[in-house]
């Protein structure tokens, strides 16, 4: 049988099926054995094929979704990792001194995450084009979590940039902390939103491979 790859396979599923049924039709009516038989045959070649389309559509199916698993999975993983650095900086802003604290801002803020948050929010450089991006892009501009992640940075930036001395850091420690605050639960919203993808994602790729597997099986009625 011409195995063609056919670019629309649940459409050509459709007119085998349809096919399929008009033979069952005609081999009904029919009372000659040898034309039974032709039709059989023409009957077990239409099994066939829409199994096998079947197989390429489910094949195709299970690629891209794999594809889907991993393009979450890099998000989940960007926004883990924000998650973690901004752990670090709360842990670094805790210091009575000062001048720990703005050493340690110049030094891991910027390098760690301001620029992190920068990057992470640019997606159409960490994540290919495709239905991910395109989703996490439509829920971005719905929850406006990556202007609001950048903005609290900008800010925070602006205490850092504005600290000549250590003890200038003194009368914007509120303001920092609560910067911060916002910027960890900014980040916590993205990353359930991940969280929750990223699992649904993995279920429908089992799905799909358990349906191709079990497409691989002829129905024992064909």
């Amino acid at each position: 049988m011409n195995q063609k790859q056919y670019r629309d396979p649940d459409k050509a599923i459709k007119n085998w099926q349809e096919k399929l049924a008009f033979l069952e039709d005609q081999k009904a009516l029919k009372s000659n054995t040898e034309e039974k038989n032709q039709l059989k045959k023409q009957i077990d070649e239409c099994h066939q094929e829409i199994r096998r389309l079947k197989w390429q559509s489910l094949d195709s199916s299970l690629k891209n979704k794999l594809m889907q698993v991993l393009d979450w999975k890099v998000m989940h993983e960007n926004f883990q990792d924000l998650s973690l650095k901004l752990i670090c900086v709360r842990g670094l802003i805790s210091s009575d001194d000062y001048k720990i604290v703005l050493h340690d801002l110049e030094n891991h803020w910027r390098d760690e995450c301001s620029s992190k948050i920068s990057l992470y929010t640019e997606f159409s450089i960490i994540i290919r084009s495709g239905k991910v991006r395109d989703e996490f892009e439509e829920k971005d501009r719905n929850s406006n979590w990556s202007k609001r992640l950048k903005d609290y940075a900008k800010k925070i930036d602006d205490i850092v940039d504005g600290c000549v001395f250590p003890k200038d850091l003194d009368p914007k420690m509120e303001s920092l902390i609560s910067y911060l605050s916002s910027l960890e639960k900014i980040n916590g919203q993205v990353l359930e939103y991940l969280d929750t993808r990223l699992k649904v994602t993995i279920s429908e790729l089992e799905n799909d491979f358990e349906e191709l597997r079990s497409s691989l099986v002829p129905s024992l009625d064909t």
